[in-house]
């Protein structure tokens, strides 16, 4: 979350344990310096591949990353 923050992001993070015992980290980006927080916007599901996390998507900054 720090990544995106600093780019004036507002970001939120869940953990989520699945039927199976496993945990997981969700991460949610929830409002941009452009676009505020809405209600209305759709969800967007982005998956990394193995051996990277979701900062892959963030790393860089907001006008090369996704």
């Amino acid at each position: 979350t720090a990544l995106i923050e600093r780019y004036g992001y507002t970001s939120e993070s869940y953990i989520v344990t699945t039927e199976d015992a496993y945990n997981i980290r969700l991460d949610r980006i929830s409002a941009s310096p452009i676009s505020p927080m809405a209600r209305n916007k759709p969800a967007v599901y982005l998956q990394h591949g193995i051996g990277v996390s979701s900062e892959i998507f963030v790393i860089w900054p907001p006008n090369t990353s996704l």
